[in-house]
């Protein structure tokens, strides 16, 4: 039976940039308005800066360390990754590998 590993989500990894992407353009409004920008004005800068943000979002931007923590989908991931590594450097083929064995 195959070892049990658990799977990242990736669309959660990528939906915890989005949000983190979020709070940074709540924090960019507020001190536009600070500096007293009309509401038209906060709106354009803002929309124009969240299109930039969401292009360069991509999952290697999603697999780098935050604050040296790392979450349990972030883990799972790079498991994924190093087993398939460890897998390719020891000749192991998934479709005909019996475990323990």
């Amino acid at each position: 039976e195959a070892p049990k590993v658990k799977k990242a989500n990736l669309e959660l990894l990528e939906h915890n940039e989005k949000r983190k992407i979020e709070v940074e353009l709540v924090k960019l409004s507020d001190e536009l308005e600070e500096q007293g920008k009309t509401e038209e004005e906060i709106e354009t800068i803002v929309s124009e800066e969240r299109q930039r943000r969401l292009k360069e979002l991509d999952i290697n931007r999603a697999l780098q360390l935050d604050d040296g923590q790392k979450d349990t989908h972030r883990q799972a991931l790079e498991k994924e990754k190093q087993m398939e590594k460890l897998s390719a450097a020891f000749g192991i083929r998934k479709d005909d590998h019996q475990y323990g064995s």
